[in-house]
């Protein structure tokens, strides 16, 4: 019950953010991408292995790497994409 609720909780950002992405406000995502999204999601990853290995659950390191990786994944795509000049 307890990875569940931690994966909803990473989920429910992620999914919100990529939802938006199909109607871009153009000044919102650049100020969000220049100061403020990459360090909420490099915080809210950080602190999802960090409770794990802090309880000593090195069974719980490999789905926490997981989470990091799958959590990468959208932001680079994100950034690949704001580079691009139309």
């Amino acid at each position: 019950m307890g990875a569940v609720c931690i994966a909803s909780l990473l989920a429910v950002p992620s999914l919100t953010v990529l939802g938006s992405l199909s109607q871009p406000s153009s000044d919102v995502w650049v100020h969000l991408w220049r100061t403020q999204l990459l360090e909420l999601i490099a915080n809210t990853l950080a602190i999802a292995v960090w409770a794990r290995t802090s309880e000593s659950l090195w069974s719980a390191a490999a789905p926490a790497l997981a989470i990091v990786a799958a959590g990468l994944l959208p932001v680079l795509l994100a950034i690949r994409l704001s580079t691009r000049r139309p």
